[in-house]
């Protein structure tokens, strides 16, 4: 028998860095956590961590194979074996590690497979899929790369220390060896090792020569065993020639034993030299007299293919009239100028990459900005095999001072002046906005100088005559200005133009960046304004209420994907095509009145697809067009919801509380329920009771703002620490647990028996090491033996959905050890897990007694059911019961695992899970 564990469906890998380690982690469901780790000094590594220890003692082996989508893959493959950890999880070093993060890289999945704790020959097999692997992995690798430039510092000269008269390497040599070779290894810009040998003074001059010579020697031939190049190492001995510390002393002579291991560089000029023909594209896209200083430098510096192109149609037809048929906006103010700009200009730039030949492309952005992501990811959407080079991040210009020395240093003509006479702002400009960011605009305190908008008038001195317009729509997309046909491109300019004279469409914002930080940024969009106001305005009279919210909902989405750079991706090609599905009535006329800054719609008409029906909405005599009794029954019908009252909360650390929950629902059919699962952080049973407490309180504040009128905590270890606690947080509130009606039915159950064999209390430890069912029972029972036996794997099993009935059988048994002959005639399920095992521990404890080895039944009490009847007659008595109408609704929410929750969860509940809502606490 196989047991598997896997990631959730919806859950792929991520790159994250702690304490400047680099991590690339994978969540497996009720296993624990796959990752790769680096630190740009030690080799990459794998390793498995895990909650429990699922595996017998021995190494996991690990194989690569194809999924079902990726048939021309290769077949499964073994990779290699993994080192098991005694506690749970394995790790993989150096070539087994590189091979399984390739085959990720390659779209396969990854099988690591070992012998299973209880060692009956079955097998524990956790899958691995390449999930997110591609785009968290270049996340991860810039980290290593990252952390490489860091370990320059620490590693570019490294001692290794000797015993006297020792040439051999100790441990901590050996160490410290292969650390530095892996650096080496990781780092193309090492060019050459030196290898000093050194001896303090002790002996003759060529004892300490050939004793030099031994050190140094032995430290190449490690070096170049680890990967190093032969003729990149560089050997050379100096006996006592060189002494760092005086001789005299012990301790002095101990630091002279030492061989230096010393990295050099090559030069900058060879990193920054890629021996490749050059080939420049300028996009014209209406930024204005940028475009034949940039032909003139290209051939200044002997380019031979210059392509500079008009694309300013392009531009406006098919990326910015597509954006502002979806009314787009970005965090309320941006209109996306430059954002929407980068599309088009990746798409010729990957187009003349194949045209010419080319195996790279190369960007101007920042290494802090959010063009280098648009760029780099619309390219390799392109063409995912296209290299990109990023100077500002490949050759650390960290400003634009620096990019400054560059230039200079090699003879690259720019139009930039430094100093006092250089430009206070850095700015962009295409044919729908003008961007201005830095200098002074640093300061998000500090208003904008007047003398820095080129576009467009103060508000304050355009004319005092407003400016009257009429835009003509087709199809969401303006055709005409005061009855003039206008191109895409002759449009926009027009608009610029009226617009900015204006003093329409500036803004002065701080944006939310993609990279993660914030920046101030002054624009100019007068023409872009005007048009997004106008659209608005044709749609408010042409598209369904209904419709025209979708696509509100769907817009910041919509934005922060051009934003972000997904215009190639293919949700956002999804959503364009339900966009421009829409547009298809947005026809007719808007009016518009330019005035000071500001853009006023004053009219909107449209023959063809108006749903404004003047007779309807009059609040004259509609002729019987609109029967005003018939808003009475709809008031009612809506506000049906609102009466019938508000719903039960019921929570529980992971699936179990749902048999609480079925319970609940078989004895209050017409109640409405919301259940929360936090699954994120299951078992609470091996939590300390401070933690379970702050659990439960983040999960019941979380029901509790939805508005339930009773809690029901269906979790026997939040119930034995914190329902106290509870009940005083959300007092008057109705707060409910499992414990006490648990124990007063199993107390009933062994009264009846009248065996005096007492009750087994089965729980998680935490309940069990609690003692909360203990109290209680002796409590209720004087004189009676209660007995409690922790079971520790029954919720993880549990969660595990429909597992095969033998292997369930075994554990059952090997937990009951001891009790099964000889124990108790009453058994209480002390976790609401276990009741999906009753049937099975039924048949046990029959079996065992039919056989004649035990004298009487055993009644096993359900505390779920118990738990629910106990909520009913609380409930019945503070009159909080719905009477029953109909089949009341139940809302499901999980802090992790969504697809596993719905599909597994029908196995508690029994009956299926359609909707579940993933939320945070």
């Amino acid at each position: 028998m196989v047991i598997r564990f896997a990631p959730a469906w919806d859950e792929g890998w991520q790159h994250s860095e702690r304490q400047g380690t680099c991590i690339l982690a994978l969540p497996i469901v009720a296993y624990g956590e796959a990752r790769f780790v680096a630190d740009g000094i030690e080799p990459t590594g794998f390793e498995l961590q895990a909650n429990k220890d699922m595996h017998k003692a021995g190494a996991l082996s690990v194989r690569s194979y194809a999924p079902s989508w990726h048939p021309e893959a290769p077949a499964r493959q073994a990779l290699g074996r993994m080192t098991h950890i005694e506690g749970g999880g394995a790790v993989a070093r150096t070539a087994l590690a590189s091979d399984m993060l390739l085959a990720l890289q390659q779209g396969l999945h990854l099988e690591l497979a070992g012998t299973a704790w209880f060692n009956d020959g079955s097998e524990v097999s956790i899958e691995l899929a390449a999930i997110n692997m591609r785009s968290e992995f270049a996340s991860f690798l810039a980290c290593a790369q990252t952390n490489i430039k860091v370990a320059w510092h620490t590693l570019s000269r490294t001692r290794i220390t000797y015993d006297v008269a020792q040439h051999q390497l100790n441990d901590n040599g050996r160490r410290q060896l292969r650390a530095l070779a892996q650096y080496v290894l990781q780092d193309p810009a090492v060019d050459k090792v030196f290898v000093d040998g050194h001896t303090d003074n002790n002996g003759s001059d060529l004892a300490n020569l050939k004793l030099a010579e031994a050190r140094a020697t032995e430290v190449a031939t490690y070096l170049q065993n680890q990967g190093l190049r032969a003729e990149q190492v560089v050997v050379r001995f100096h006996g006592a020639a060189y002494p760092v510390a005086d001789n005299k002393t012990a301790q002095g002579r101990a630091q002279n034993r030492r061989t230096t291991v010393r990295l050099e560089r090559q030069s900058s000029a060879q990193l920054e030299t890629y021996n490749a023909e050059v080939v420049t594209f300028t996009a014209d896209i209406g930024q204005g007299e940028e475009v034949e200083p940039a032909r003139a430098k290209a051939k200044a510096m002997g380019v031979k293919e210059i392509f500079i192109e008009d694309l300013t149609e392009d531009f406006v037809a098919n990326y910015v009239y597509p954006m502002f048929r979806a009314n787009t906006v970005y965090e309320g103010e941006y209109l996306l100028g430059t954002s929407i700009a980068r599309p088009l200009i990746t798409r010729r730039l990957v187009e003349i990459a194949r045209q010419t030949g080319a195996q790279a492309v190369a960007h101007g952005a920042t290494g802090k900005g959010n063009d280098q992501v648009r760029f780099e990811m619309g390219a390799y959407a392109l063409d995912p095999d296209i290299k990109v080079i990023a100077p500002w991040r490949d050759w650390d210009l960290n400003s634009r001072e620096a990019l400054m020395d560059f230039c200079e240093k090699h003879q690259i003509p720019v139009d930039y002046q430094r100093g006092a006479n250089k430009s206070p702002y850095s700015m962009d400009a295409n044919l729908l906005h003008i961007s201005y960011e830095g200098g002074g605009l640093e300061d998000p305190a500090a208003p904008a100088d007047e003398d820095m908008w080129r576009w467009t008038v103060a508000p304050e001195d355009a004319p005092d005559e407003p400016e009257w317009l009429e835009i003509e729509y087709e199809r969401g997309d303006p055709i005409a200005l005061n009855g003039q046909a206008l191109t895409p491109g002759a449009m926009l300019r027009t608009l610029n133009e009226l617009g900015g004279k204006h003093g329409v469409g500036r803004s002065d914002l701080v944006e939310n960046r993609y990279v993660g930080m914030k920046s101030r940024g002054c624009y100019e969009t007068p023409g872009g304004t005007i048009l997004l106001k106008s659209h608005r305005a044709i749609e408010s009279i042409t598209l369904d209420r209904e419709v025209a919210h979708l696509k509100d909902e769907m817009m910041p989405r919509y934005a922060n994907m051009i934003y972000n750079g997904y215009w190639w991706s293919p949700e956002r090609k999804v959503l364009q095509a339900l966009i421009d599905e829409s547009q298809i009535p947005v026809n007719g006329n808007v009016s518009l009145k330019l005035y000071k800054g500001s853009v006023s719609v004053v009219g909107r008409s449209s023959q063809s697809d108006s749903l404004y029906d003047a007779d309807v909405v009059t609040f004259e005599d509609d002729q019987g067009a609109y029967n005003q009794a018939d808003a009475g029954g709809f008031i009612k019908l809506n506000a049906l919801r609102l009466r019938l009252g508000a719903k039960r909360g019921v929570f529980d650390s992971g699936m179990g509380g749902l048999t609480v929950l079925a319970a609940l629902r078989k004895h209050l059919p017409a109640e409405n329920f919301v259940y929360l699962g936090d699954t994120a952080r299951l078992p609470y049973g091996t939590k300390s009771p401070a933690t379970v407490t702050r659990y439960a309180s983040a999960a019941a504040t979380t029901l509790v703002d939805r508005g339930v009128k009773a809690l029901v905590i269906a979790c026997n270890t939040a119930s034995a620490f914190a329902l106290q606690a509870l009940q005083k947080q959300f007092a008057p509130l109705p707060v409910f647990g499992v414990v006490e009606p648990g124990a007063q039915a199993a107390a009933l159950a062994a009264r009846q028996a009248a065996d005096g064999s007492g009750v087994l209390v089965l729980a998680t430890e935490s309940t069990i090491n609690g003692g909360a069912y203990q109290r209680a029972l002796m409590t209720m029972l004087a004189g009676q033996p209660v007995y409690g036996r922790a079971c520790p794997l029954w919720v993880t099993l549990a969660e595990q959905g429909p597992v095969d009935r033998q292997f369930v059988q075994t554990v059952l048994a090997h937990s009951l050890r001891g009790f099964t002959i000889s124990g108790p005639s009453t058994v209480l399920l002390g976790c609401t897990h276990f009741p999906v095992f009753q049937p099975l521990l039924q048949t046990l404890f029959d079996e065992v007694t039919a056989s004649g080895e035990r004298d009487g039944a055993v009644i096993i009490v359900d505390s779920a059911d118990t738990t629910a009847r106990w909520v009913v007659n609380q409930l019945h008595t503070q009159d909080l019961v719905l009477p029953t109408h109909a089949r009341g609704e139940v809302e499901y929410l999980a802090t992790d695992g969504v697809p596993r929750f719905k599909s597994v969860g029908g196995y508690f509940l029994g009956s299926p899970i359609d909707a579940v809502e993933l939320v945070d606490l």
